[in-house]
């Protein structure tokens, strides 16, 4: 079977790895001490972690095994036009359809499981996590997980499946060797959140995390501090490990002014059905269910 799954990998251009089951008591343990250390508050760990799943889901007999995915995802351009003028504004890698992606991937790796009597299931894990458990990744000083060739543009999914694997990946935490003597994504950082002491990132601070919130920003963060629609670029954008993957944008479209003014005043909760269909057609309309973009865009707007 790791031949044939190596095969396939290969054929999609996908990387992976796989650690027992037996290792979801050691996973769980990760996330929990997390909290119970005092890296994170009880409120990141409500939104952020709480909702990880540590059990056999029901579609399978046996859990034999943890599989890991990482697919490459290029950054995405949008240009929007607002009064008179167009903007561009950048997507970072994995949110475009990011739904999708995995269920397309979980298409062709079920396929190919069950073509060789095997069955998977998606798995509610915490991936970066995982995918340095595992070695198919390795952490940033941005606790990003950086893969091969891909550094940090791609996208990470897990299964669970009752194929019993013949070695154990599991290792433990690595970060990257450059990492060590590199403090550019700590410069670069626009709210402070990477901490040159500290491995684990200020989540609380960080900008990803405050613009997914539907929580107003806080009065710190200045308009200056934001650069993308969804999530921050900056620490990516200036990270070694992806000098030869960062120019890889692919442009999904433009917004017109209409759209734009639907987009800034929906406030989420719009059943225009032109927006719609807009957000559905440049794969953000998962997002809009859940991140107030019109707010983002605003902000965005006032930089430019």
């Amino acid at each position: 079977m790791e031949e044939i799954l190596n095969n396939f990998l290969d054929i999609h251009n996908f990387k992976a790895s796989a650690i027992p089951a037996s290792k979801l008591f050691d996973l769980e343990n990760d996330i929990k001490g997390l909290l119970e250390n005092g890296f994170i508050t009880t409120e990141v760990y409500d939104r952020c972690l709480r909702g990880f799943s540590f059990t056999k889901p029901n579609n399978l007999d046996k859990l034999n095994s943890i599989i890991i995915l990482s697919i490459p995802r290029p950054q995405h351009k949008l240009k929007v036009q607002y009064k008179d003028r167009i903007f561009e504004v950048i997507i970072p890698p994995q949110y475009v359809n990011q739904r999708k992606v995995t269920e397309n991937a979980q298409k062709l790796l079920g396929k190919l499981f069950a073509d060789n009597g095997f069955n998977i299931g998606q798995a509610r894990l915490p991936y970066k996590l995982l995918s340095v458990r595992s070695g198919l990744a390795k952490y940033g000083k941005n606790n990003i997980a950086y893969v091969k060739d891909w550094g940090s543009f791609h996208q990470l999914a897990a299964f669970y499946s009752d194929w019993k694997i013949s070695k154990d990946n599991w290792q433990e935490l690595r970060s990257l060797d450059a990492c060590k003597t590199c403090s550019l994504c700590l410069k670069q950082c626009p709210t402070g959140a990477i901490s040159p002491n500290v491995f684990i990132l200020d989540i609380a601070r960080c900008l990803t995390y405050l613009n997914e919130s539907k929580d107003d920003i806080p009065q710190w963060v200045s308009f200056q501090m934001h650069n993308s629609l969804v999530g921050c670029i900056k620490c990516q954008d200036i990270c070694p490990y992806n000098k030869n993957i960062k120019d890889w944008i692919v442009d999904i479209g433009e917004m017109d002014q209409e759209e734009t003014l639907l987009l800034l005043k929906s406030n989420g909760d719009t059943k225009n059905p032109k927006l719609i269909k807009k957000l559905q057609n440049i794969g953000l309309y998962e997002w809009f269910k859940r991140v107030p973009l019109g707010r983002n865009l605003n902000l965005l707007i006032d930089k430019f």
